[in-house]
């Protein structure tokens, strides 16, 4: 497995899995439960789903 194309495949989608989170985050302290819970399974499938991709191709 090349380093490049894990970092060029799973690093945006960190930094987008970052930004979900903290929206998570903000809708839990907003007491919007079940959005929080749908945002925090978005924010792991946007990570695992590139990465699960890359490992598969590898």
């Amino acid at each position: 497995m090349k380093i490049s194309a894990l970092l060029m495949t799973v690093l945006p989608s960190m930094l987008v899995a970052i930004y979900t989170f903290h929206y998570g985050r903000w809708a839990a302290k907003q007491r919007l439960r079940r959005g929080a819970a749908g945002l925090y399974l978005l924010a792991a499938a946007t990570v695992a789903v590139p990465a699960f991709t890359v490992w598969w191709t590898a």
